[in-house]
């Protein structure tokens, strides 16, 4: 059933002949009586910003009859202006209320909906509060305006709700009554914060889930509750070196608690103390990274999460690595360049994934990793001395000053540090490597030489490859996904080149985009 709602309604009236017509509130009365019945022509949502009509009323007529000629005169004008389509700005259509609503959240985040005519009475305040408003008057149809936006732009959404506000929305939106799956629920945490789609906040991270589950069939409130449980959780195992991310995994699942809590996991322990023992079990196997095996066999094809790892292979030949770790001690047979350029694409790709890069198998081999592990790579780097470090700064100044400003905000973002990785003594020497990384990255991005490093993983670094291995003699072909701003890497031609890398000699790498 179509609907026409009208905003804001001004009569000017002139009586001739000395007539005496109605009172303003008794046409005005008349007028909405009159337009009661009458059905708007078209589908969707129209959006008029100014009417104006005229029509002469017989004074003769009684009121009502003369409410009736008005609204039959507004109605034709409706008509008229459906029929001709939608004129922005003046006149806007949408498929519903939802794609409405969707197009409103993408201006409010962008900061752009404020005094837009088109937009009267949805907004006021802050835009976190506005959503939070529209959430409780309407949460199914602004959930179905949220899921109709893409993964980037969900994203963008989510970050910009204060965790306040987070919480309360991702309540409203919890109105489904079915049974939950904690598999399901685990593997969607997992999921994102795999992807690097999982804020760090836990209230944020809440919503994000709620949202990802949302897409399959509606959230219960209960499956909204364990899912953030399951983000402390997930929280608290990222980022540790592989026994120790074991070692809790195990005692969270068997309800150990007091060896979780002496492993500095107490807010998951609070989280998990109520769950049924076998939903625990099954929702802590399910959120415990599952590491691929490493150094693939000629032959082989393998599919990474970490797509972006292989756009920032060839831009290590830009940074003076070897320089930097002159005199520094090997890992084993791995030389230490290697190691620093591993941790860089680490520091990048994000610091909560960090382990995973490492133990990506297209990594290990590109870099000759030989199997190192996170537990290794950690023992390693407390090894360094200070004045090692200080020997690696001093080799990447040219490096920064070139690069200045936008690598001033990444020496003090917290989210390059890759402390579980390497320890608190070398993190801040490792983003010094992987912010100069980031930077070779942006500054070929038409636009993005200033972009933050969580933009550009969203929006660049986060798809997923496949890789293939062949003979000795036959390059490695990396098929690239496709990255939300993926055109960028077209345009500059990123995404598909050769080069090559001195753990693999004479074998020449392929970047290409899948079809």
């Amino acid at each position: 059933m179509s609907t026409l709602r009208v905003r804001h309604h001004t009569q000017r009236r002139r009586l001739v002949g000395g007539a005496r017509g109605p009172t303003p509130a008794e046409s005005s009365r008349w007028f909405r009586a009159g337009l009661e019945p009458y059905e708007p022509t078209g589908d969707g949502v129209w959006l008029i910003r100014r009417l104006e009509v005229r029509t002469v009323v017989p004074s003769s007529e009684s009121a009502s009859a003369g409410g009736r000629r008005l609204a039959a005169a507004v109605a034709r004008a409706v008509d008229d202006v459906v029929a001709a389509g939608p004129n922005p700005p003046d006149v806007l259509w949408f498929p519903d209320r939802a794609a409405y609503l969707a197009q409103w959240v993408l201006d409010l985040v962008r900061g752009c909906a404020d005094g837009r005519w088109e937009y009267h009475g949805l907004t006021g305040g802050s835009p976190s509060g506005a959503l939070h408003d529209v959430a409780t008057a309407e949460p199914s149809v602004l959930l179905a305006a949220l899921l109709s936006c893409g993964h980037s732009q969900l994203d963008e959404v989510v970050e910009r709700i204060d965790p306040v506000d987070a919480a309360a929305i991702a309540h409203a939106l919890a109105t489904g009554s079915g049974a939950m799956d904690v598999r399901e629920l685990a593997g969607v945490v997992r999921g994102l914060g795999e992807a690097g789609r999982l804020p760090a906040e836990v209230r944020q991270a809440t919503l994000a889930v709620v949202l990802a589950l949302a897409r399959g069939d509606a959230v219960s409130p209960t499956a909204a509750a364990c899912a953030r449980d399951l983000v402390v959780v997930a929280g608290a195992l990222a980022g540790r070196p592989a026994l120790e991310r074991a070692a809790l995994a195990r005692a969270l699942a068997e309800g150990d608690w007091r060896t979780a809590a002496w492993a500095g996991a107490s807010e998951a322990v609070a989280a998990l103390v109520p769950w049924d023992p076998g939903n625990r079990r099954a929702a802590v196997a399910e959120l415990a990274p599952r590491e691929p095996a490493v150094n693939p066999d000629p032959g082989t094809e393998h599919a990474s999460r970490f797509g972006g790892i292989y756009l920032l292979l060839p831009l290590l030949a830009e940074l003076p690595l070897r320089e930097a770790t002159r005199g520094w001690p090997p890992l084993g047979a791995v030389l230490p360049d290697r190691i620093v350029a591993a941790v860089a694409i680490a520091c990048v790709i994000g610091h909560a994934r960090a382990g995973a890069v490492l133990a990506d198998p297209g990594l290990q081999l590109a870099l000759g990793l030989d199997g190192t592990g996170d537990d290794e790579l950690a023992a390693w780097a407390d090894g360094v001395t200070v004045a090692q470090r200080a020997a690696l700064r001093a080799a990447f100044e040219p490096v920064l000053a070139r690069r200045a400003p936008a690598i001033d905000a990444d020496l003090a973002d917290p989210g390059l540090l890759p402390t579980r990785l390497v320890g608190t003594r070398f993190a801040s020497t490792a983003r010094v490597a992987g912010a100069a990384l980031l930077r070779e990255l942006s500054f070929r991005l038409p636009g993005m030489a200033a972009a933050g490093a969580d933009h550009l993983r969203r929006n660049v670094l986060a798809f997923e490859a496949t890789v293939r291995v062949g003979d000795d003699d036959e390059p490695v072909v990396v098929l690239l996904g496709h990255p939300p701003l993926g055109l960028l890497l077209n345009l500059t031609g990123m995404d598909r080149c050769r080069f090559r890398l001195e753990a693999t000699g004479e074998r020449e790498w392929v970047l290409t985009r899948r079809g």
